[in-house]
């Protein structure tokens, strides 16, 4: 399913059926820039051969550096939804900017931003994004810190308008608690699964 060439290595990725067609959310990360990129793409089956789903890479940056470390996809039956954290890698390890969540929908032609960064707050550290859906409505969760902070598992769901947060810590200790990777799965009778 390679993207990019022979400097290109797959990273995360997550398969997902959407009205009947295979689609997989995944990084790659391209290895012939310093520093090196992960960027996520989706590609869908048409029975033969894996297509590329819009024109390029999903992420809101695309400066050198530039890192998504998770990705996730769903869809409401019809549509794909991606959420994935993503951010700057600085090559001295000195000032790479706090990994945001983000998130993304198919309209049919292109890719279009669901609001900016879910992050509680855009100084913390967000990883490992997954995201579903109920009914048409998109639910990410993921974890995030401060610098010096135990993770806490977040979930916010879109209105149609912004980012609404359902829960802020769901760790049954948010002062030492870890939680490390959250799951999501909608209830089938309310999809129509």
């Amino acid at each position: 399913i390679g993207l990019i060439g022979s400097t290109a290595y797959q990273g995360p990725s997550q398969l997902q059926d959407i009205a009947g067609v295979p689609n997989i959310a995944l990084i790659e990360v391209d290895k012939s820039t310093y520093p090196q990129n992960a960027f996520v793409y989706v590609k869908s089956w048409n029975g033969a051969s894996w297509n590329l789903v819009g024109g390029g890479p999903l992420n809101r940056n695309t400066v050198a550096g530039t890192t998504a470390d998770s990705v996730s996809i769903a869809g409401d039956g019809s549509t794909p939804y991606v959420a994935w954290t993503e951010y700057i890698h600085d090559p001295s390890g000195v000032t790479d900017t706090p990994p945001q969540v983000y998130a993304a929908r198919w309209t049919g032609t292109q890719w279009l931003a669901v609001g900016g960064s879910l992050n509680l707050d855009p100084a913390n550290w967000a990883y490992n994004a997954v995201i579903t859906l109920v009914g048409s409505q998109p639910y990410v969760a993921w974890v995030e810190r401060t610098q010096a902070g135990n993770t806490q598992l977040i979930v916010k769901t879109w209105d149609g308008a912004a980012w609404i947060t359902i829960a802020n810590s769901l760790n049954e200790d948010t002062a030492n608690g870890w939680p490390v990777h959250p799951a999501l799965a909608p209830d089938p009778s309310v999809n129509g699964f």
